[in-house]
């Protein structure tokens, strides 16, 4: 076992000269292209030369929308490939008249006001309240299923 571990030795390293090379022949190339430091170490960055517990928490998720009957919603995503993943809560509404639109955030005051009933929260400052928790615990991160 140590035999074969010692011949891999030159050829992981080879190619790790190789890789290196490449890369620089990209960063000089962009770098030509006009393409500012950013761009340019977004071209070159690679998931392997981070540490393997350095997950970067999942910012992109976009999750706007919060129950229109409970005071105390926490922000959901419809996911609009999955629809059975919606809430119990979102298809009550739904079944009810409300349209997803409704529900984001930022449209529920006028959505109240509209139907006539009384406003249970103020959604905008929940969800800033909700989203600066959320990144005070590292950012949303997905549950693994087991």
């Amino acid at each position: 076992m140590a035999y074969i571990a010692e011949q891999a030795i030159p050829v992981v390293e080879k190619r790790t000269q190789e890789r290196q090379q490449k890369l620089d022949q990209i960063v000089m190339l962009a770098r030509e292209a006009g393409l500012d430091e950013n761009a340019v170490a977004r071209l070159v960055s690679s998931k392997s030369d981070r540490p393997a517990d350095a997950r970067l928490p999942r910012t992109g998720v976009r999750r706007p929308y919060m129950n229109p009957f409970d005071a105390q919603s926490g922000i959901y995503a419809f996911p609009p490939n999955h629809p059975e993943k919606m809430p119990d809560w979102a298809r009550q509404a739904l079944n009810q008249g409300w349209r997803k639109q409704d529900m984001h955030y930022k449209n529920l005051a006028g959505a109240w006001a509209q139907r006539g009933m009384p406003q249970l929260y103020d959604p905008i400052a929940r969800h800033d309240e909700l989203k600066a928790l959320e990144a005070a615990n590292g950012g949303y991160q997905r549950k693994k299923k087991q």
